[in-house]
């Protein structure tokens, strides 16, 4: 009896495959959130900083340019926060997109392998049943010559 042979293998393959693509998507879009997490924290920090040297320069005798120096690069600053708060908005709603679809995806692929497997079963029956019957039969045979 031959070995054996799933039809759907090939299927099976692109679904892994697909399945494999999304995780690894997926990791890349959590690396991007920490990337932007990082970034926002350097930023408050930066912010904070700022604030931390025009309250010492306050204490020194120096002109209003550098004063406003301060409220601009703050304000840079918290405009720069919310542009990555922005970025990191959409990184999780691609995050939740991409969650969805690799759930569907595990879910075909859970469905080939059942199919997989409810197919190996019967084969294995019917090459179980069939080794019966030729074992069968060698006895009968040699019952009968002997």
């Amino acid at each position: 009896m031959k070995k054996f042979d799933f039809r759907l293998q090939s299927l099976l393959r692109l679904r892994n495959f697909k399945e494999e693509k999304l995780k690894a998507e997926m990791g890349e879009i959590v690396s991007k959130i920490n990337n932007i997490r990082d970034d926002i924290i350097n930023l408050n920090q930066d912010i904070e900083d700022a604030y931390n040297a025009q309250n010492k320069f306050l204490n020194e005798k120096i002109g209003g340019q550098i004063i406003q120096f301060f409220g601009f690069y703050v304000k840079g600053k918290r405009d720069h926060i919310k542009v990555k708060k922005n970025e990191q908005e959409i990184l999780k709603k691609k995050y939740e997109e991409k969650s969805i679809e690799l759930a569907k995806a595990m879910g075909d692929v859970k469905v080939i392998e059942n199919i997989k497997k409810k197919q190996f079963n019967q084969y294995r029956l019917d090459y179980n049943k069939k080794m019966q019957e030729d074992l069968e039969d060698l006895l009968r045979m040699k019952s009968e010559n002997g």
